[in-house]
């Protein structure tokens, strides 16, 4: 199987940017890493990207996300269509998916 083009919604990355500036504005070391991890995690999706589960959630037309569990922190929320990887959410792993859902 080839890789699967990998594309992430512009709210993504926004998320992405805001993690990655509080976690700076207290140690910038840290926040390497946390990016360094964060983008392995996107990068694992173009060649396993049904490595992770779908959604276990009530509603079907929601049952399209994945989920890969980045660290404690921090969770993708991604859906699979054809040979594309489409990163809609990066988000902390604490907040409710069917709101931004």
């Amino acid at each position: 199987m080839g890789k699967y083009k990998v594309i992430v919604a512009e709210e993504a990355l926004l998320m992405l940017g805001s993690f990655i500036d509080v976690i700076a504005s207290k140690d910038s070391k840290a926040a390497l890493a946390w990016k360094n991890q964060i983008y392995n995690s996107i990068n694992t999706l173009s060649d396993f990207p049904f490595m992770y589960p779908i959604l276990d959630l009530r509603d079907s037309f929601l049952k399209k996300y994945h989920k890969c569990v980045v660290n404690k922190q921090v969770v993708i929320l991604y859906q699979i269509e054809e040979d594309k990887v489409y990163i809609d959410w990066i988000i902390e792993s604490n907040q409710d998916f069917y709101r931004l859902l």
